[in-house]
């Protein structure tokens, strides 16, 4: 039987950042009617997203976790660098259009899943050249997908598949720009935006 594995740093202070984008006010609406239904279902085993946080990750380039360098020294020398690949790889990308249409259960979390990861993984493969991401960060994502719930209490992980199985979501989402995250918690529970970094109107 697999079982849910249980958050433990929710609040925690750990800085770290990234690249993102957040889902607009509709799309969180539409998450925010899915996560009431969850709650229904599932009370106080999960821990949802609050929906300002809701995101698609990009890529990390610091992890909450331990570097041998300072994450905040870190951050400060080569912000500059940062900003510099995201201009370099963003300039000529159109905005995205993104159809979320499932949502999908891990041990880990609860999640939307995107239709379409050819123009962002594209992205990441042309980031992951140019950003300087020290050896002990793991590589993008390889999906497209924002993780809308986590848990608390350890589940069978078949019960949970059960209950999401049950539920609908469809949105489309138009990703304009990306930001530049400097986190100072987990899951986006306290950040700053760095940067921001458009994405080409042209035709």
């Amino acid at each position: 039987m697999r079982t849910t594995q249980i958050v433990t740093d929710i609040g925690r202070k750990d800085n770290a950042n990234g690249v993102c984008t957040f889902l607009s006010p509709e799309s969180q609406r539409q998450v925010i009617k899915v996560l009431k239904q969850l709650n229904d279902e599932l009370g106080d085993t999960i821990w949802c997203m609050p929906s300002c946080s809701l995101h698609i990750t990009l890529c990390e380039i610091l992890q909450a976790k331990t570097y041998p360098e300072d994450k905040e020294l870190s951050f400060q020398r080569n912000l500059d660098q940062y900003k510099h690949a995201l201009d370099t790889v963003l300039t000529n990308v159109k905005p995205i259009e993104i159809l979320f249409d499932r949502l999908e259960v891990s041990p880990n979390a609860i999640i939307i899943r995107g239709s379409d990861d050819t123009v962002l993984n594209t992205v990441r493969s042309q980031l992951v050249e140019l950003l300087p991401l020290p050896a002990g960060t793991k590589q993008p994502p390889t999906i497209v997908h924002s993780t809308i719930a986590r848990f608390t209490k350890e589940l069978d992980v078949s019960i949970v598949e059960s209950i999401v199985g049950r539920l609908q979501i469809s949105f489309s989402e138009i990703i304009t720009e990306f930001q530049l995250i400097h986190n100072g918690s987990p899951h986006m529970l306290d950040y700053k935006i760095a940067s921001r970094h458009s994405l080409s109107m042209l035709l």
